[in-house]
């Protein structure tokens, strides 16, 4: 690389061979950056805006990356959770403590918890019984709607005597 690099990465002593805007070339750095801005939920037209290529460069070029935006998600987040691991491991506590929220978090998440601690307890979830529309259209008669003036005070004298209307 030339001693005149401006700050956008491009190389200002560069002279293009031939006509016309030289072949795109994607390095590593460049994949990355397309893994991280599709992490974030980026256009394929902001991508390509940042990386200054044009759209149809971009798939081309980057075409396995742009699979699925959730793909990305899941590879940056390994990769940041794998960076956590390895410093935790290496005795960084704030790392240690990152990484059991963030584990924490997928396991609450995941709502599989919920369903192994039921089944681990033995005892089925609670349904709820469903309602016919007969039973439906009397509770709902019986329940009233405190967005009227009318139902405010009903409200408030199922609240006082404790048993409604």
């Amino acid at each position: 690389m030339s001693e005149n690099f401006n700050l956008f990465g491009w190389d200002d002593d560069f002279v293009p061979k031939g006509r016309g805007r030289p072949p795109h070339t994607p390095t590593r750095e460049s994949r990355n950056k397309v893994m991280l801005l599709l992490a974030m939920n980026r256009t394929s037209a902001e991508i390509a805006s940042a990386l200054n290529v044009t759209e149809p460069t971009l798939r081309k070029y980057y075409f396995s990356e742009l699979r699925s935006k959730e793909e990305a998600r899941f590879r940056v987040e390994g990769q940041i959770l794998l960076r956590l691991y390895e410093q935790s491991e290496a005795g960084n506590v704030g790392a240690l403590k990152e990484l059991g929220r963030k584990l924490s978090d997928a396991v609450l998440a995941d709502g599989s918890f919920q369903r192994r601690a039921q089944a681990n307890s033995g005892r089925q979830p609670e349904r709820q019984q469903k309602l016919g529309k007969k039973e439906a259209a009397l509770k709902a008669a019986e329940t009233p709607n405190i967005d009227t003036p009318l139902g405010q005070l009903m409200a408030q004298r199922n609240a006082m005597t404790g048993k409604p209307n």
